[in-house]
């Protein structure tokens, strides 16, 4: 109990961080609304207890007509605007609300996004995004004030119908004066009620189980379904293999996973909600009954069956809708749980203090001394007591076979991972530290699966909304855009994809892969790394790429290549080979041929015996 209202008391700060509002309009919302009905049902039997008098007042009558008709209307209107702000407000606490988990994911370290269990929470909080969490505690805060405050008006009007005895001495009416009567109908309104809340506490059970269980197979659902049968890419395969019996097997595999496990949830309900409704009339027949014989037997006028037949009808609604409304907010406390589990993960990666100054990055040594590195989860080393050096300023080349580590050694240099063992050393310094973010900021990046986006052309190569213009076409030009930037009627401001506008101009992997390597330029980072720079590209293309690298785009710069075109050595003060996460050779282009035994002679010559 304890954590769970220490939950709920740190989503409503969250909420009233957001939406400081919201709150406030959601218990006025729901004072309104339990007071709404209340006005119909007690001015109603005032209008018949004045119309069962033999000296009936027409005048008056109509005074308790207007003044329900005025008093609905204008609380009505008033729980209508309420409504109308719950509404706007909630929707802008949803969005805003995933824009923070969005800046969370933004903010954790790069090896967290590798984490499965990390994973598998966002996952969970997607599943229940738009109803429950954050964004449920105000409209249960709403339905909660709602059902109270019903409860206790209930009670009010109620309390006069128990007190109030027939002046009559039979035994029907000394029946009726005894308290023997009233504890009948309040415990039939008791054992519905209690029925009803185990009923919905199994029930909210069952669906957090069923929702929990099925997450997984709503996730292939959701991929096969929407996402894999729409996408541009993917399109070519699916037509040309004729796979789209296979996607549909999956998605009928994972939708009778989902039936499977949601079927319980409507079947519990059927059975037990008609044995509730069974429950439910009996409480009616005996309250009209009551309330009749108590009327009949001039307890009260004939208008007060009217009043204490609904007060008690509301008490029952409110008093199970409050019930109900605790459960439901046990129940979200998972959700929380999940959200605040998230929130809460700490930014592992260790910020030193030392500045990265120009200076430091245009003159220096880098060195890897004895690192390994296994990937989280992983207990295999994807690479093993790597030691090497090189000049800030040189070309490096990292060679090797697929899966020998060399991405992994770009990740470990630019800090997106902190080796497993050993360290790396930056002028004799621990890269831990310097500052993390500056350090980040000496890198300009291009990795074999890059990413561009729905953006203009400028802002995929600044990202940036505001940018220089003319230092983005320089960069465009200087990556071998020049031809295509003169088919782009809008130039720089050409939207790429059509994901966001029908006029967006879809481009080629070999564009694609320009317009990175001109991000990178733009960039103007100290350190420019290029993963498979040309693997996109024809081979015309690819030499005028490593021709502009080598002649004047990497200029004083320090160059890394990985790339499988072992063609990009030649101008490369030094080679590493990998293989197997280990480093298995070292030195110069010429130096390594002459090696005939080793792995690196053996990468070129397949590739050159179709060239020769």
């Amino acid at each position: 109990m304890k954590r769970e209202i220490s939950l709920i008391v740190r989503g409503m700060k969250v909420i009233h961080r957001v939406q400081p509002w919201l709150l406030v309009i959601s218990i006025a919302s729901g004072v309104f609304s339990s007071i709404l009905p209340f006005i119909t049902i007690y001015f109603s039997s005032l209008i018949i207890n004045e119309l069962s008098l033999p000296s009936r007042n027409f005048k008056h009558i109509m005074g308790l007509v207007v003044l329900t008709l005025v008093l609905n209307l204008v609380c009505r209107l008033i729980v209508n605007f309420l409504a109308q702000m719950f509404d706007t407000l909630q929707y802008v606490l949803g969005h805003k609300n995933q824009l923070d988990l969005a800046d969370k994911g933004y903010q954790l370290d790069y090896a967290d996004m590798d984490d499965t269990n990390i994973r598998q929470m966002r996952e969970k909080l997607n599943r229940g995004r738009y109803y429950k969490g954050i964004v449920a505690i105000a409209f249960q805060l709403n339905t909660l004030t709602l059902n109270l405050f019903s409860v206790v008006i209930s009670i009010s009007l109620m309390i006069e119908m128990f007190m109030t005895k027939s002046i009559g001495t039979s035994r029907l009416d000394l029946l009726m004066n005894s308290p023997i009567a009233g504890i009948l109908l309040i415990a039939l309104l008791v054992i519905s009620i209690l029925y009803s809340i185990k009923i919905n506490a199994i029930s909210q059970k069952k669906q957090f189980e069923a929702m929990n269980e099925s997450g997984p197979h709503f996730n292939y659902d959701r991929f096969y379904t929407y996402q894999l049968s729409t996408e541009y890419n993917a399109g070519k395969d699916v037509r040309l293999y004729g796979q789209r019996p296979l996607i549909e097997n999956q998605i009928n595999f994972h939708l009778s996973k989902i039936l499977g496990f949601q079927r319980s949830v409507p079947e519990f309900g059927a059975k037990y909600g008609a044995i509730g409704s069974g429950i439910q009339v009996i409480v009616n027949v005996a309250t009209y009954l009551f309330v009749g014989l108590k009327a009949l037997l001039g307890a009260f006028g004939v208008g007060n069956i009217v009043l204490y037949t609904g007060a008690i009808t509301q008490f029952g609604t409110g008093f199970t809708g409050v019930m109900q409304t605790l459960s439901n907010i046990k129940q979200n406390t998972n959700y929380l749980q999940w959200y605040f589990d998230f929130v809460d993960l700490p930014n592992r990666k260790e910020s030193g203090t030392q500045p990265v100054d120009l200076e430091t990055m245009k003159h220096g040594i880098i060195e890897f001394k004895n690192v390994s590195f296994k990937y989280p989860g992983s207990e295999h080393y994807s690479l093993e007591n790597i030691s090497i050096r090189f000049n800030v300023g040189e070309r490096v080349a990292v060679v090797g076979k697929n899966g020998s580590g060399k991405t992994t050694f770009i990740k470990l240099l630019c800090r997106l991972y902190d080796p497993t063992e050993g360290e790396i050393l930056l002028n004799g310094m621990n890269i831990k530290e310097y500052n993390y973010q500056e350090y980040l900021a000496s890198f300009s990046v291009v990795f074999q699966d890059f990413n561009l986006f729905s953006f203009t052309l400028g802002e995929n190569i600044a990202v940036s909304s505001e940018y220089d213009e003319e230092k983005a076409m320089d960069c465009a030009n200087r990556a071998g855009l020049e031809k295509r930037m003169e088919s782009f009627e809008d130039g720089l401001h050409t939207q790429l994809y059509n994901e966001i506008s029908e006029e967006g101009v879809e481009i080629s992997g070999g564009e694609a892969q320009k317009i990175a390597i001109a991000r990178a330029l733009y960039k103007d980072a100290p350190f420019i790394v290029l993963d498979e720079p040309t693997a996109a590209l024809d081979p015309l293309a690819e030499a005028d790429i490593y021709a502009r690298l080598n002649r004047d785009l990497i200029q004083n710069k320090t160059a890394i290549y990985i790339s499988h075109r072992l063609s990009s050595c030649c101008f490369c003060n030094q080679i590493a080979v990998f293989e197997q996460g280990r480093l298995i050779q070292h030195g110069t282009h010429k130096d390594l041929l002459e090696m005939e035994d080793g792995l690196y002679h053996e990468l070129w010559n397949a590739q050159a015996q179709y060239y020769a």
